[in-house]
């Protein structure tokens, strides 16, 4: 996909890879706030280095359609919460 290419309609609009990537576009012009504005991105590797090195040896990695979800714990996590969240170890 190019940087301007369309990836889904939401409630507020067209989203495209620019506004994925970098923050809502239309939303930080219109607004001229700087804190609409994406500061960071993540790979599901670099999130998971990142907790990592912030204590958490235990990290669960689940990918969405544009989106990376993180659990991620100090401890081993009970089978409880592990079936709570649907969390499993390939």
């Amino acid at each position: 996909m190019d940087i301007d290419d369309f990836l889904y309609l939401s409630p507020a609009g067209p989203i495209t890879v620019r506004d994925v990537i970098y923050g809502y576009g239309v939303e930080i012009e219109r607004s001229g706030q700087d804190f609409f504005a994406h500061k960071t991105g993540f790979s599901p590797k670099a999130l998971t280095k990142l907790l990592n090195e912030c204590g958490f040896p235990i990290v669960f990695i689940g990918l969405g359609f544009i989106e990376i979800v993180a659990f991620a714990f100090r401890n081993q996590p009970s089978d409880y919460i592990k079936n709570l969240f649907n969390l499993h170890t390939e």
